[in-house]
């Protein structure tokens, strides 16, 4: 069997607020012999069947009429839903590139700072207070994740091996060893209600949009800390200021809001039980990421599917 001919057209990488010059580099030591160019750089659209972009992709994509392969340099796709990409334009996204253990490493660092009560004596010692509270042990405290897939599952790991009791939640079935895993909309409640410190990464769909609203929030036990690390789509703000304004919620970490960032004034910004930080729980790292794109790349090039590939758009991921 023939190995398939490597095709002689560019490659467009259109990521703007990226660093140009150092993607560029990486991608182009990767991909060689194909070249790699910029927007700027393309002398004829036509000719372009792969492009590598990030949320720029609209910017681009109607001048590509012969767009085969689109590698998106992120996990969520959620911005590429409202495009009209055609079918036969292959959409694959970043499903780890070294984000997994970064966002690992963000979770296990707030469950521990609940668990040693780190929120607690920084209020009380600010107020003057030098007082002690009973230690709880990692083991005495249920860390739930909401969202089990690449990212999710590594997040659920490093906290179990962290000692912390975990459980899972996820749309379909998963298996994560010392893990309790749940899936499917009748068993959503169930999972929040023993849910101590809820770690959120579900993706940013049209089913997830306000999954946690008023009501699920009321279904975690008062004293709860929600930790939002997906898409800010997925939290109702107010609802959740309201809760903890009401003594419902210990604490919650927002890393991902909407809209983002939140506007000017918004109560989240000052707010004293609300830890806020802008997108950063995962960062794409140029080495890991290429390696992957370069990957996805080349097994087009020989016919196969490559990985991350999305299967439906329109669910979101």
């Amino acid at each position: 069997m023939s190995t398939p001919p490597i095709p002689s057209s560019p490659i467009l990488f259109h990521a703007p607020k990226l660093s140009q010059d150092l993607w560029l580099t990486a991608l182009r030591d990767a991909l060689s012999p194909r070249s790699v160019v910029t927007w700027e750089a393309v002398e004829d659209p036509v000719a372009i069947d792969t492009l590598i972009s990030a949320r720029e992709v609209a910017e681009v994509l109607p001048h590509l009429p012969n767009l085969r392969t689109l590698v998106n340099l992120t996990a969520g796709i959620d911005y590429l839903v409202p495009l009209e990409i055609p079918e036969s334009v292959a959409v694959h996204r970043l499903i780890d590139a070294g984000m997994g253990a970064q966002m690992a490493e963000y979770a296990l660092h707030w469950a521990i700072h609940f668990q040693r009560d780190f929120d607690r004596y920084s209020a009380t010692t600010r107020a003057g207070v030098w007082t002690r509270l009973t230690y709880r042990p990692p083991g005495d405290l249920h860390c739930g994740v909401l969202g089990l897939g690449v990212l999710g599952t590594q997040v659920a790991e490093r906290l179990r091996d962290a000692g912390f009791s975990v459980s899972g939640w996820s749309r379909s079935p998963r298996i994560v060893s010392g893990v309790q895993c749940l899936s499917g909309a009748e068993s959503l409640e169930r999972f929040l209600s023993e849910t101590e410190i809820l770690v959120n990464l579900l993706p940013g769909t049209a089913e997830t949009r306000g999954i946690l609203n008023g009501a699920r929030l009321d279904g975690l036990p008062k004293g709860a800390v929600v930790i939002n690390l997906g898409r800010g789509s997925t939290l109702l703000l107010d609802d959740l200021l309201n809760r903890l304004d009401a003594g419902h919620l210990r604490a919650a970490v927002l890393d991902v809001t909407d809209p983002e960032p939140p506007p000017s004034g918004h109560p989240v910004w000052t707010h004293p039980r609300v830890f806020l930080t802008p997108h950063v729980s995962a960062q794409t790292q140029i080495g890991p990421a290429v390696a992957v794109v370069a990957e996805i790349i080349a097994a087009k090039e020989r016919g196969e599917e490559g990985v991350g590939r999305v299967s439906d758009l329109t669910r979101g991921y």
